[in-house]
């Protein structure tokens, strides 16, 4: 069980006019290992809130940025663990997000790199 904070970025533009939509997920995190805690495949559930940050830029508007109301979120994955020393372990995820903020939700699939100590 753990604290994570999750995030993703969409972009769309140059650096002179762009669409910039910033995810964060401030999650409460449960892992499972079949066999030994901290050793090879292991599955993931986190659940708590999501809030988007937009943020726009073009000639005629001048750069601004707008944050939403806090929504609700989940995420599902899986991995493998390979261990570096004694307690330590480097992860490899993949996983599948869902973020519903205000009347919108948004998708994605994941694969990341982290450690476990």
């Amino acid at each position: 069980m753990g604290i994570v904070v999750n995030g993703g970025t969409d972009y769309l533009g140059d650096p002179k006019v762009y669409l910039r939509m910033n995810y964060y997920m401030y999650f409460v995190s449960a892992l499972y290992f079949p066999e030994i805690i901290g050793r090879e495949i292991f599955y993931r559930a986190d659940i708590g809130s999501a809030v988007a940050k937009i943020e726009a830029n073009s000639p005629r508007l001048v750069s601004d940025e707008v944050s939403s109301d806090t929504g609700f979120g989940f995420l599902l994955g899986g991995g493998y663990t390979h261990p570096i020393t004694e307690g330590t372990r480097i992860a490899v995820n993949v996983n599948y997000a869902v973020r519903k903020i205000e009347a919108d939700s948004w998708n994605t699939l994941g694969i990341s790199i982290g450690g476990i100590f």
